[in-house]
């Protein structure tokens, strides 16, 4: 009898155990794309007044601390701040709190700034799923890069280091290239060329600015 319960209770552990692995598979797999697919809910864009013109890409190189193309290696979930309590439509006070989709990329090629090539490092990007997964916030003329593609990224470096995308036409898709690219490729390719000429005739901002952890020469003066 005791042998028989304890093969339940084994049976038991190992089914329970099947279970949670499904789901932790089902999350993991999740955070590797999109946590929920765009089309699966609405989208609310946000308007910003800028300081500069956003349609103009010499003012946004000139604005930027960092110009890149990368590689989008996966997406590990979204962070939600600065929570504010606001009232619903039944006049309930709920929280309220801004998206951030957290991703590693690969800098394939610097166009402004010097942050380390073909090392996978951690970016953060204005918008994403709302935290009761109803809907996607998103800024006017901007969407959330996909993984396994490659785009260039006009990023601002944040007082502690890290990496923020954030804005219209803060992320500009880019054609024909392949995984990692190369140097032809890129040479060769429309967006790209565009963007240097942008960047040679860049409209620099009179703005505090700071350099990422990521930066070669930060890294370099750290050993």
């Amino acid at each position: 009898m005791k042998l028989s319960e304890n093969k339940k209770i084994i049976f038991s552990a190992i089914a329970v155990f099947a279970i949670f692995a499904v789901v932790c598979f089902a999350v993991v797999s999740d955070s590797e794309k999109n946590i929920v697919p765009p089309d699966k809910v609405p989208v609310e864009y946000m308007h910003v007044s800028s300081s500069i013109n956003v349609s103009s890409p010499a003012e946004l190189i000139g604005d930027a601390d960092y110009v890149f193309v990368g590689f989008v290696d996966k997406l590990t979930g979204t962070s939600y701040k600065y929570p504010v309590t606001i009232l619903d439509e039944n006049g309930k006070e709920v929280e309220a709190t801004r998206p951030y989709t957290n991703y590693y990329l690969s800098v394939i090629k610097n166009i402004k700034g010097n942050l380390t090539v073909g090392e996978s490092i951690p970016v953060q990007k204005s918008g994403g799923i709302s935290k009761d997964q109803k809907k996607f916030t998103l800024y006017e003329d901007d969407f959330l890069p996909e993984v396994g593609s490659t785009y260039i990224f006009y990023a601002y470096a944040q007082p502690d280091g890290s990496l923020l995308i954030s804005g219209p036409n803060s992320t500009l898709a880019i054609s024909n290239i392949n995984t990692f690219g190369s140097e032809d490729t890129l040479e060769n390719n429309d967006e790209f060329q565009e963007i240097l000429k942008a960047y040679n005739n860049q409209k620099i901002t009179d703005r505090e600015r700071f350099i990422s952890i990521y930066d070669v020469e930060n890294m370099i003066s750290k050993i």
